[in-house]
């Protein structure tokens, strides 16, 4: 914090002046306590003076009352009867000093003898005299007719003693206090009773407890006492117990302790410090004020000469050298004046645009460039804000304050490459500048300034605009030709029309930026609309395509000839729409065909985004995708007619299940089979059951390789022949054999079945089977709760001829299953791993004793494992055996077991 002169020299008056006001103040009120010093001890002299003064007055009436007691003793005895000897008191009463208020007389216990004189009450205190004493004795204090007594005892030469009341006269205490009449005795007794004897007023008993502590515990204090400050002096009287004391008003410090002579010399000594100080201060300001100005004209580069200073002191050698440095000062400044001048001349000649602001914002400089662009806005010399109604970003936006350039750097920033726009608002033309600021600071870094450089980069920005756009081109091209690329492989593998149909509107719309499209069919003589798409940031499709506002389009002529359709204005095309509101801006219809002329539907394309025209390469990208669409919509129609046909014969080479419920008593049958996710055509998995007579039931489970309508039909062949040799009574491994004959004779080489047939013997349980290279079934045995894996086959049908096939017997006991299955239920996978025999063997288990619909529980886990995403047909016979017809002994079993 910077201090003035007069501040200066205002603390130095309170530094000088404070010492001696504390030093008077001391000396006052050392001089009080030694004033107050002498005062109490004045009082204590006092208060023993008073004590002695009362004492000796007690003492003489009781040395009194002994003489006349003893003369009465000596004169006329003391009879020993006590009545005698009161009427012998009260017969010399009046020999009794008259300063005693009561006499009494007490045998040699210091009982009472008769009653009190006068007051005829007994005397209280008595019950605590000693018993036996041979001093006078002070008992108690008391209060008769509003004077005060002090009763005393008194020894006497018999076996008998006296006691008297000695008044406490008040001029006893106008003789001892004459100095101050508001002064005040108390007189205390051993039990604490206190009576105060004021010379101008009546004895009272004191009740405050605080005076009565203060008497008995402290020679001195000063305590409240009729509300002012009064001193309390005591002193033990007589003996102990019994108190003296003063009671005086205390003269305490008033004002401090300043007496008028204190007071004065405080008052000089502040005059003298005060008088010093201004003139001090005359002497040394004058010379400092001149200094001053002189800096501030400095400081202002005012250069003109002041009076000089002639004191002869060091204020003359800071003149001298004030002055020596305004030379210098004003040397410097010339010298800069000439290096801003050819600073100047270089920021005029530069070709950047220069800009000078003070740290208020107001311009200060432009030099010849700047002039040049913000010319027109007149703002040298103005307030930075004159020029923002001409600067704005490249979208357009207005700038704030906060956000010119000039003032950026004011707030500490430096700052480069901020591209704003600037337009001329005489010419119109628009320009680009680049701009770079930064903050001017002097040597205590405090900002005063902006230096603000600009470039016109509007050529420049121009062709990197350029640029970027053929870059962002090239983007959107290459992103077009990604699309169209994964369009092909999708309509590859589609086989779904509506789904074909979606894949191709949303790339067109994609690729050619238009806010939305349709898809328009001719189902059954009337037009509509099969699929929409939009994009996120256009209004809503059911809002923005209308049926009705494409209504003229059935009836032109070019899209009746099915040829693609670009409308630039709709309205002008469609006169009807003329004069109402038609959301349709501008659209494109492509024809969508099957085949070469099967017309389809049309791909209508509807306002490009930002109210741009549909080009000739837009309506080129719909051709591109519509043709792609043909391929694909031939593809799935065909596809699908295969599909109906492929449908047709799998139907027909499944069993009924009619001839598996007339088995139901016997044996429970349960089947499941499904194709292939992704196939469209008829597999070669196929099972089957018929019967064979006399109980026997015949059972072929087969897998044909291939799909498709080859497949079917080799399919049927094999299914046909074998029921055909089973029909004749052929063991199932000859049926097998013959088979294999007629399938390598009428089939190629590359064609092969896999095949399990059977004869299931229900009479006695018994399933006599041959297997041609087909996997091993499973039989789940219910008493043991295992499963077991039948005998592998040898070479599938149709690949040697002349092959020899083995025959297998397994017996099947009541509840036992026996699974058949084709390679498809095995082989299923999901993310490389197969569903395996493992698994269909825990889910045989898992499942005991094994339910009706086994073939189904088995096909629902196979799935749940895949995903229901199947890579082959699948095939599942299970059948659980109940009871057999007849109990047959069989002397041989064959071994069945792999």
């Amino acid at each position: 914090m910077k201090l003035s002169v007069r501040k200066k020299l205002f603390i130095s008056f309170f530094i000088i002046v404070i010492p001696l006001m504390t030093l008077v103040l001391y000396n006052t009120y050392q001089d009080f306590l030694s004033h107050r010093n002498h005062a109490i001890h004045d009082k204590k002299q006092d208060v023993k003076f008073a004590s002695g003064l009362i004492l000796q007055n007690i003492r003489e009436v009781a040395a009194v009352t002994r003489l006349i007691a003893d003369d009465l003793i000596r004169d006329h005895g003391l009879a020993t009867n006590r009545e005698q000897m009161l009427k012998d008191l009260r017969k010399y009463k009046s020999t009794i000093p008259s300063r005693t208020h009561q006499v009494g007389f007490l045998d040699d216990k210091l009982n009472p003898i008769g009653d009190h004189i006068e007051t005829g009450k007994k005397h209280k205190p008595l019950s605590e005299i000693p018993k036996s004493t041979d001093k006078d004795l002070l008992i108690d204090l008391h209060n008769i007719g509003n004077e005060p007594y002090v009763c005393v005892l008194i020894p006497l030469n018999v076996p008998a003693a006296s006691y008297i009341h000695v008044p406490l006269e008040h001029n006893l205490i106008r003789d001892s206090f004459l100095k101050n009449k508001a002064n005040a005795i108390a007189i205390t007794a051993p039990s604490g009773k206190t009576m105060i004897i004021n010379p101008d007023q009546v004895a009272t008993l004191s009740k405050s407890k605080s005076l009565i502590k203060t008497i008995k515990t402290s020679d001195h204090k000063v305590i409240n006492f009729k509300g002012r400050k009064h001193d309390v002096i005591s002193s033990d009287f007589f003996e102990a117990g019994w108190r003296v004391s003063l009671i005086s008003p205390a003269k305490l410090m008033p004002l401090f302790g300043l007496e008028k002579t204190h007071v004065l010399s405080l008052l000089l000594t502040i005059l003298a410090s005060a008088l010093f100080s201004v003139l001090a201060g005359t002497a040394l300001t004058k010379p400092l004020r001149m200094l001053r100005k002189y800096a501030n004209n400095i400081s202002n580069l005012n250069f003109s000469q002041v009076k000089p200073i002639k004191s002869g002191d060091e204020f003359e050698l800071l003149f001298n050298t004030f002055n020596d440095m305004n030379a210098r000062l004003k040397k410097y400044i010339n010298g800069f004046n000439e290096k801003n001048t050819e600073l100047m001349a270089i920021i005029n000649n530069m070709q950047n645009g220069v800009i000078i602001t003070d740290k208020n914002g107001k311009i200060v400089t432009l030099n010849k460039t700047a002039k040049q662009f913000f010319g027109w806005c007149n703002c040298a010399g103005k307030d930075q804000s004159t020029c923002l109604p001409y600067l704005q970003t490249l979208d357009g936006d207005e700038l704030s304050p906060d956000e010119s350039p000039m003032m950026i750097p004011l707030k500490g920033k430096k700052f480069s490459s901020l591209i704003l726009e600037a337009k001329n608002p005489d010419t119109g033309k628009k320009l680009i500048f680049n701009f770079h600021g930064t903050p001017l600071k002097n040597d205590d870094k405090k900002i005063y300034g902006a230096a603000v450089m600009f470039t016109d980069i509007t050529e420049q920005y121009r062709l990197q605009e350029r640029l970027r756009r053929l870059v962002s081109y090239e983007k959107i091209k290459t992103n077009h030709l990604s699309i169209l690329h994964n369009v092909s492989l999708i309509l590859n593998k589609e086989k779904d029309i509506l789904k074909i149909e979606e894949t191709v509107l949303k790339a067109a719309v994609a690729i050619t930026d238009a806010n939305s499209g349709i898809i328009l069919k001719k189902i059954e003589g009337k037009y509509k609309i099969t699929s929409r798409h939009t994009t996120d940031d256009s209004e809503k499709d059911d809002e923005f395509v209308d049926i009705k506002d494409i209504e003229y389009l059935f009836k032109n002529k070019l899209f009746r000839d099915q040829k693609s359709l670009k409308i630039a204005n709709f309205s002008k095309f469609n006169k009807e729409l003329r004069d109402k509101e038609c959301r349709i801006k501008a659209l494109t219809a492509t024809p969508i065909f099957s085949g070469k002329h099967n017309l389809v539907s049309h791909l209508i394309l509807v306002n490009k985004k930002k109210g741009r025209r549909f080009s000739a390469e837009d309506e080129k990208v719909a051709q591109i995708l519509c043709s792609h669409a043909n391929v694909a919509l031939t593809n799935a129609i065909n596809y699908k007619r295969e599909h109906h046909i492929a449908q047709v014969l799998q139907k027909s080479l499944l069993p009924t299940t009619s001839f598996a419920k007339s088995m139901s008593q016997n044996i429970q049958v349960s089947l499941a089979y499904k194709p292939a996710t992704g196939g469209a055509m008829v597999g070669g998995d196929f099972y089957d059951f018929f019967d064979l007579g006399d109980n026997k039931t015949g059972c072929v489970i087969a897998d044909v390789n291939g799909k498709g309508v080859e497949a079917a039909t080799i399919t049927s062949q094999a299914k046909n022949t074998i029921k055909a040799f089973a029909y004749e009574g052929y063991p199932a491994d000859k049926v097998l054999q013959k088979t294999n004959n007629v399938l390598h004779n009428q089939t190629g080489p590359s064609v092969f079945v896999t095949a399990i047939f059977g004869i299931l013997d229900l009479n006695n349980g018994f399933f006599e089977y041959a297997n041609a290279g087909h996997h091993e079934p499973l039989l789940y045995r219910d008493d043991i709760n295992k499963v077991l894996k039948l005998n592998k086959g040898s070479t599938p049908l149709g690949v040697l001829q002349e092959e020899d096939y083995d025959l297998h017997v397994c017996d099947l006991k009541p509840q036992d299953s026996l699974v058949l299955f084709t390679d498809g239920l095995i082989e299923g996978r999901k993310n490389g791993q197969f569903f395996g025999e493992e698994r269909l063997i825990n889910c045989l288990l898992a499942n005991a004793p094994l339910p009706l619909s086994l073939a189904d529980k088995i096909l629902a886990d196979l799935e749940d494992f895949t995903d229901g995403n199947l890579n082959d047909d699948v095939a599942i016979v299970a059948l659980r055996f109940k009871e057999p017809l007849q109990q047959l002994n069989v002397e041989k079993r064959i071994s069945v077991w792999s």
